[in-house]
């Protein structure tokens, strides 16, 4: 296992669905906020070149994103990649992806976007080269976690890549910050999130028979100025067909 520190630098969940749906339905079929839309486009080319993920992917392979959201995380990777023809599925419980996203995708035909929860992924066993987790874990209650942990398992090939950030506050005060820029980046709504240390998701994912391959922390910065702590882990899945 690798680790390095670089620069600085829509989940899945239980909660008032209703509202959450009513909301992402909204603004899916509008421009949604025309100030917000080139923050979050550059937020996620920001996310996906600190987490290194686009050195793992190779050509021609088929990757599954989870927890896709509104799909910028999602356009970024088939950009970055766009030489490679990487095939690209986002999933979410959600309404994806935002206009916007869908509009500048529209010529692309390496992607698509089913709607499902992460619990039960409507994929095929071993049906993809890899997948990604931005942001999505720390929205779901421990015990769903694991049944996405071992979900993912199932779909993706021995000795398949997996990718997962999350947010991993150092201390208290950090997470604090890092549940209000959540709470901010989410439209205001809380969910019951679990803000862990690195070492915490380590040991979650170590459990599940993940295998670290590489380690990379970096931060952001929310509206304040202040410092947000993400970590990238970069797994590859044991030759074997046994969640665990």
């Amino acid at each position: 296992m690798n680790e390095q520190t670089p620069r600085d630098g829509a989940p899945e969940q239980r909660f008032k669905r209703g509202i959450v749906e009513k909301a992402l339905t909204w603004a899916a079929k509008r421009e949604w906020i025309p100030i917000i839309e080139p923050t979050a486009q550059e937020r996620s080319k920001f996310i996906l070149r600190e987490s290194h993920i686009a050195d793992y992917m190779q050509p021609g392979q088929k990757w599954a994103d989870i927890g896709t959201g509104p799909g910028h995380t999602l356009e970024q990777i088939i950009k970055t990649t766009q030489d490679n023809q990487i095939t690209i599925i986002g999933l979410d419980p959600f309404v994806v992806p935002f206009r916007p996203v869908r509009n500048r995708l529209a010529s692309n035909k390496h992607h698509s976007f089913i709607r499902g929860a992460g619990q039960q992924i409507p994929l095929a066993d071993h049906s993809v080269d890899g997948a990604t987790l931005f942001f999505t874990l720390h929205h779901i209650p421990p015990n769903d976690r694991n049944l996405v942990l071992n979900e993912v398992q199932r779909i993706v090939k021995p000795e398949g890549i997996v990718c997962i950030v999350e947010d991993t506050p150092k201390d208290s005060k950090q997470a604090k910050v890092v549940e209000l820029w959540d709470r901010m980046a989410n439209g205001g709504v809380k969910g019951g999130e679990e803000h862990l240390g690195d070492q915490q998701w380590e040991d979650i994912f170590s459990k599940r028979g993940y295998i670290l391959d590489h380690k990379y922390n970096f931060y952001s910065r929310d509206p304040f100025g202040r410092d947000v702590p993400h970590t990238s882990f970069i797994f590859k899945l044991p030759n074997n067909d046994t969640p665990r």
